[in-house]
């Protein structure tokens, strides 16, 4: 082997690299590849003891095919369009911190300690090996391919966002690449199914001066009814907050973590750090919190309708917990806000309770739209808000059952039907799982039905969701590109 010592190698425009050596040179060294295509055949190692570089270079951008080894002990950084590829592995070994590029890997290990922090999303083929250090995804995501597989440990692992799509067929076990949520399917069919982890101190839940664990799941299935799984969440010894392991206990929330229900559990696995349950109908955000101190009062329904003259709310809790009572509020603009009445809570119960008011006669009040939220109060003074809820007083009041979306797979687009009784302005927005906005296009909704499309091109196969919004409120609807 030739032994190359150098504080910086910068690759000419018109070299094709074909390495077939190992660079042992100091810590300071560095290699930058401006625009130009490197081959590391099979078999070969390539060892960087520095930073190693890929810039553009004008017009043309850094291209690599790794079907060796190509180990990086210091920052590795690509170009924005850099193009990746290869059978074979890449190893970030520095024994300190590194910054990695987001590329598509096949392999990836870390094996040197230290905290290795993704520069943008990074999209994992195979195997994402940690044997000694951490990788930090940051405030990007770490996307597996369907088939590629996670080995960490309690103290060597993953912490921010992953994530996995899969098809959940019936009658099947999924571990998603052992992220750490396994689901048994019963007859039903869930099909395409998002599932996002996050871990660390950004994915601790609060609520009520309670807390749930460093880890959490975002799972949603093509289909979420009559689901009856089993579920098993895997959690690391370092994630429980100061929970007991023998107190744990199964919370899901379908709004994204604001409130959350009580799921309990059937089994816990002290030893296997793992809480079971089994006759999960519905999927949607998941963690684990304390069985005798749980997460907040627990609201699953919040409805404001308009019946004949009168505002009519209806809400649900799953549980509470140190509930005294709910003051119901109510805005014409939603800064200033009145207590129009008081509803007692029930304390501290892990049943379900229904509650119900009616603001009588709000068609003579001297405005057009009303808005109405819940102050959640307890014993100790303590409070929190429900979300907003608006009731149109003039004009006929928006049916939600007036808008179809779906699909075409033939011209690739989405298309909407809206039905209604006058002319309006509103607002389409196209956004991924995760709440990434993809599209917004303003539409004029006529007298009648409207017709509206969206193309779709471009983007990759998943569930989207299609919202319409207009003054009435917000409709959204899943679709899946196929």
């Amino acid at each position: 082997m030739n032994d190359y010592k150098m504080k910086k190698y910068t690759i000419p425009l018109c070299l094709l690299a074909i390495f077939c050596c190992v660079f042992t040179h100091s810590a300071t060294a560095q290699i930058t590849n401006k625009g130009d295509t490197i081959s590391i055949k099979n078999n070969t190692i390539l060892v960087v003891n520095g930073n190693f570089d890929n810039i553009d270079n004008r017009s043309r951008k850094p291209w690599m095919r790794n079907d060796g080894i190509l180990r990086v002990d210091s920052n590795w950084t690509g170009a924005i369009d850099m193009m990746y590829s290869g059978t074979d592995t890449f190893i970030a070994s520095g024994t300190g911190n590194q910054n990695i590029a987001g590329l598509s890997y096949n392999n990836f290990s870390i094996t040197n300690g230290g905290t290795k922090t993704l520069q943008s999303d990074a999209y994992i083929k195979g195997k994402l090996l940690i044997s000694k250090g951490t990788l930090s995804t940051g405030t990007d995501t770490l996307r597996l391919d369907s088939t590629a597989t996670l080995q960490e440990d309690s103290a060597y692992n993953v912490t921010g966002q992953v994530k996995m799509q899969k098809y959940l067929a019936s009658n099947s076990t999924y571990t998603f690449g052992n992220m750490g949520f396994d689901i048994t399917t019963s007859a039903t069919t869930p099909g395409f199914t998002s599932i996002v982890r996050v871990t660390g101190p950004n994915a601790i839940q609060h609520g009520n001066g309670t807390t749930g664990v460093a880890r959490y799941f975002d799972i949603t299935p093509e289909n979420d009814k009559h689901l009856g799984l089993y579920i098993n969440f895997h959690y690391f010894y370092g994630e429980l907050n100061g929970i007991s392991q023998n107190d744990l206990a199964l919370y899901s929330s379908e709004d994204g973590g604001i409130t959350w229900k009580y799921s309990g559990f059937t089994s816990r696995n002290s030893s296997g750090y793992q809480v079971s349950k089994i006759g999960v109908d519905s999927l949607s955000r998941w963690t684990l919190g304390s069985k005798s101190t749980p997460l907040p009062v627990i609201l699953t329904v919040f409805t404001a309708r308009l019946v004949k003259s009168d505002a009519v709310l209806d809400w649900t809790t799953a549980s509470e917990i140190n509930n005294n009572y709910f003051d119901i509020e109510r805005s014409d603009d939603t800064k200033k806000w009145d207590a129009i009445s008081r509803e007692n809570g029930y304390g501290s119960t892990q049943d379900e309770h229904n509650y119900h008011y009616s603001d009588n006669n709000v068609d003579l009040m001297n405005t057009s739209i009303l808005y109405y939220r819940l102050k959640q109060v307890d014993y100790n003074g303590k409070f929190t808000y429900s979300p907003i809820r608006s009731i149109k007083l003039s004009g006929d009041q928006h049916s939600l059952e007036d808008i179809k979306v779906w699909y075409n797979s033939g011209d690739d687009r989405a298309y909407l039907t809206i039905n209604s009784s006058e002319e309006k302005e509103a607002t389409v927005i196209v956004t991924d799982m995760q709440g990434n906005q993809i599209a917004v296009q303003k539409i004029t909704v006529n007298d009648g039905t409207t017709n509206v499309s969206l193309s779709m091109a471009g983007l990759s196969k998943a569930i989207y969701v299609i919202s319409y919004s207009d003054d009435d409120g917000l409709k959204s609807k899943k679709i899946i590109k196929y």
